[in-house]
């Protein structure tokens, strides 16, 4: 268990979160949230390849770990809630309750090398892509996260809910 943000495997996860040289050199990135965790573990599944495998899953303390992730071999530090404001870097850490630690896949290749055409329209039904955003917290980012979704094509109009 984890409880001081000056521990120096926060301060690694810290440096790979805020530093892309760092990240390259060690090869390996923070990912935040237990929803981008369960998605690359289901792709993962999926493609049938390690390619970018979990090395260790930071919990916040007294969160239950999803069963899909106690059956693998991923080693499970627990950390308090202010270590894990630290390292996801949000203003409200409300539901974020894991952090993972990644490697960086050594090759990148086409989906479609890995999955037959059928599976692949089963993700993704419609032939545009959506751009989905939750509670952006500066409206700069917003603004350049639309701007480059129109010309991409990505979306046609923007709807607001």
């Amino acid at each position: 268990s984890i409880t001081s943000t000056s521990n120096p495997f926060v301060k690694h996860c810290l440096k790979l979160r805020q530093s892309s040289s760092y990240r390259h050199s060690h090869g390996s990135v923070i990912l935040v949230g237990s929803t981008p965790i369960r998605e690359l573990y289901r792709f993962q599944n999926k493609i049938e390849d390690g390619l970018a495998a979990i090395e260790c899953l930071l919990v916040l303390d007294n969160t239950n770990v999803p069963e899909y992730l106690n059956n693998q071999s991923i080693r499970h530090v627990n950390v308090s809630s202010l270590v894990m404001k630290k390292l996801s870097g949000l203003q409200s850490t409300d539901s974020i309750d894991m952090v993972a630690l990644i490697r960086i896949p050594s090759t990148f290749q086409s989906i479609g090398s890995y999955l037959k055409e059928e599976d692949c329209h089963k993700w993704f039904p419609s032939p545009y892509r959506i751009l989905v955003l939750d509670g952006v917290q500066d409206p700069g980012n917003l603004g350049t996260l639309l701007r480059s979704a129109m010309a991409f094509r990505w979306v046609r109009k923007i709807v607001p809910f």
